[in-house]
């Protein structure tokens, strides 16, 4: 089932990796990509929640979380973080979360499709519109 699972995975972050290709960090920190959220955000924003689900995975634990809370929280943190540095951050925890999902027994699509592929498709969309809206 991983290899069914990694699959689906793999498709949609080499979908989503060329949203994001070519974008100056002008461009990257501009809002209304989604809400208020810039690319750089949404950079920030993905690469902790697929790390929450690496960790979810790992642990067995998953406790329940404040969605809306700790996306402000995300976003404050990371607010004046690079674009460089998150789209670096967001490809290194990608790696490590997918060598845990590999690994990872008896692991089911509902346990990681909503901070992976579902994740990536939506937001991947968002800044292709945006990109196609402001000529970027």
């Amino acid at each position: 089932m991983n290899e069914e699972i990694l699959m689906r995975i793999d498709a949609s972050w080499e979908s989503f990796l060329p949203s994001i290709d070519g974008l100056t960090e002008e461009q990257a920190s501009q809002p209304g990509v989604a809400g208020y959220y810039s690319v750089k955000d949404i950079l920030a924003h993905l690469a902790w929640w697929e790390d929450q689900t690496r960790q979810v995975v790992e642990s067995g634990r998953d406790e329940p979380i404040d969605v809306e809370a700790l996306n402000d929280t995300i976003y404050a943190a990371n607010k004046d973080v690079s674009f460089g540095e998150l789209r670096q951050r967001l490809v290194e925890g990608h790696a490590q979360a997918r060598e845990t999902f590999a690994s990872a027994p008896g692991l089911t699509e509902d346990d990681v499709k909503d901070d992976t592929w579902e994740h990536w498709d939506e937001h991947g969309e968002q800044i292709r519109v945006w990109r196609s809206a402001n000529g970027v």
